[in-house]
């Protein structure tokens, strides 16, 4: 790839890491009415998108920069015309050679992804930097991230943060975030777990979630900041609200207790506990299966306690594999089932857990062969499914 001396374009805005630029072809506007109308309409809308298709593509052609680097994107998102990402990276290519740092930015990500060009993390590294120091932020932040991982080169914690606290000053989110990581925990620096807060915040003040779940966790512990679980409440509230399992847990679990003053809102704890549950997170699984047996929050229903203590014992939580073990042999929510109990205590047993063995010290004098044979067969068969789940 031609490394001539890198440019900014005019103006440019950058993609997030996911999504490269986009422009949009003229597209009329919806209408209503009859078929025919409508049919008529939409292949004159056809004809209008690929008209401005091949007017695009003869001015990328021509060399115009600004068409090749909107026919680059539009062929990479696919929005108006049919995605391609081979096509992308033919005129993302093209307008590199013409010295575009964002169009470096846009190949490092296709080669780190291996999407539209073959997987090159050494060739990701190289386009990357180019566009890195022309100052693409998000470039930037690329680069210090695979001189974290050693991913493309040889790991680096100095140029990491270097890179990293460049695109941070620069406003990129991520690796502000990433930044006061590397800050708390004296990667590439001392460690100072102020400064780390500092970035954190600024990174959750753009709406980034995993660094609001780190500032509310600061603000919980009062580490490098003072302690306000207030504050971390509506920290959390904000990355629950993006979907974040552990947000949604942990908010959950501070409205159930009601503590540090923090109000008790336990059907509101309930509530986020369940989105956590039903997003497949076991340990919210676990905890409302509690509150079900509790009555805490939700109506007090043994049958909705199990399910969800069975969805997080089937996850591996072996606490939740000694509860169902328990609810089995005591027919509590469920049939009396001593054989599925003892399947339960075995295999949370074997994860080490003493309460689910002495349950079944206790159990087997009730066992008969037959039962205690399909246990153990039951309980082999699960960890070597298990097993083959695992990557």
């Amino acid at each position: 790839m031609p490394r001539p001396n890198p440019r900014r374009a005019a103006g440019a805005t950058l993609p997030l890491r996911t999504s490269l630029l986009w422009i949009p072809l003229v597209v009329g506007a919806c209408s209503t009415g009859a078929d025919l109308v409508q049919a008529e309409q939409a292949a004159e809308q056809a004809e209008i998108r690929q008209a401005g298709l091949d007017a695009l593509e003869a001015a990328a052609a021509d060399g115009d920069l600004a068409s090749q680097m909107r026919l680059a994107s539009l062929y990479y998102d696919g929005r108006t015309v049919p995605r391609d990402r081979g096509k992308a990276a033919v005129w993302y290519r093209a307008a590199a050679d013409q010295g575009l740092a964002e169009a470096y930015y846009s190949l490092g990500i296709m080669f780190e992804d291996g999407d539209g060009l073959p997987q090159d993390l050494a060739a990701a590294a190289a386009a990357y930097r180019v566009a890195a120091e022309a100052g693409v932020a998000e470039a930037q932040t690329n680069l210090g991230l695979m001189a974290l991982r050693g991913a493309g080169m040889e790991a680096d914690m100095d140029e990491a943060y270097r890179w990293l606290s460049s695109a941070a000053e620069l406003g990129a989110a991520r690796a502000q975030f990433m930044l006061g990581s590397m800050i708390a925990n004296g990667r590439g620096t001392s460690p100072d777990a102020a400064a780390a807060v500092e970035w954190y915040e600024r990174a959750a003040r753009q709406g980034l979630g995993p660094a609001q779940e780190l500032l509310a966790a600061a603000l919980l512990a009062g580490e490098g900041v003072q302690r306000d679980p207030g504050l971390a409440a509506r920290w959390l509230e904000l990355a629950a609200d993006q979907g974040s399992g552990r947000a949604q847990e942990r908010l959950g679990l501070l409205l159930v207790a009601g503590a540090d003053g923090i109000p008790k809102d336990a059907p509101a704890g309930a509530s986020w506990l369940l989105k956590a549950a039903e997003g497949g997170t076991p340990t919210s699984q676990f905890n409302l299966g509690l509150l079900y047996i509790r009555g805490d929050g939700v109506p007090a229903d043994d049958g909705e306690a199990f399910r969800w203590f069975s969805a997080a014992a089937e996850q591996g939580l072996s606490e939740a594999q000694t509860r169902v073990g328990t609810m089995c042999e005591a027919g509590r929510g469920t049939r009396e089932d001593l054989a599925t109990a003892a399947t339960w205590y075995m295999i949370a047993g074997r994860e080490g857990n003493l309460g689910a063995l002495r349950r079944l010290e206790a159990l087997d004098p009730r066992l008969s062969p037959a039962q205690r044979k399909a246990a153990q067969e039951r309980a082999l068969a699960w960890e070597e499914a298990r097993t083959q789940r695992t990557p």
